[in-house]
């Protein structure tokens, strides 16, 4: 059974400022799934900022096979979605626990020809990873430039869903789990979110 799920998340005034958001919703007992990592999110003209508490030590991360090491995937679209495919406002991120080849947040988003745009730069994405013996936590930035249509005063709603990988180990999902749809083929099963001012 999938569920439509409607969310907000906070105005902040500094994107670099400490993220003190509550984590969004744990979907993890209706996906069957195993708990281990909170995300928050928060906004504002400039981006979105994020932080994800990963409740298991870092072991390694990969790239280009990230989804086979701890990483964290995020899905957003900038416009409302009717179809079930990915669009031009739609985009898929990837941020790293560990930098591999000099890589550690990238836009990875497959687009159908007519939707293509050019991919963001690596230096509108940043991450911060900061390691503990038995957690890890991600602090992550999303520029306005990295999001293709990203325009808050005239689209306040988002779409958005998160994979986050381990090690040799089970993803944890929102808001639906990768084994049953593809994450980036399926934008209309996305969490909405609204951006609060």
């Amino acid at each position: 059974v999938l569920f439509s799920y409607h969310i907000a998340i906070p105005y902040l005034k500094d994107l670099a400022a400490p993220l003190k958001s509550k984590p969004l919703l744990d979907l993890c007992d209706l996906l069957d799934e195993e708990k281990f990592a909170d995300l928050s999110l928060g906004w504002n003209e400039e981006g979105i900022a994020g932080k994800a508490v990963i409740h298991k030590p870092f072991k390694e991360s990969l790239f280009p096979a990230y989804e086979k090491g701890d990483s964290l995937e995020l899905f957003i679209s900038t416009r409302e979605i009717k179809k079930g495919s990915a669009t031009r406002f739609c985009h898929h991120f990837v941020f790293l626990a560990g930098e591999v080849q000099g890589i550690q947040a990238q836009e990875v988003t497959r687009f159908r020809s007519e939707d293509s745009h050019p991919l963001c730069s690596a230096s509108d994405l940043t991450i911060q990873c900061h390691a503990e013996k038995e957690s890890y936590e991600l602090r992550f930035q999303i520029s306005e430039n990295a999001l293709h249509g990203f325009d808050p005063e005239q689209f306040p709603k988002l779409y958005f869903a998160y994979r986050v990988n381990r090690s040799k180990a089970k993803p944890q999902h929102f808001p639906f789990s990768s084994d049953r749809f593809d994450m980036l083929a399926n934008p209309s099963l996305w969490a909405s979110i609204t951006l609060q001012r």
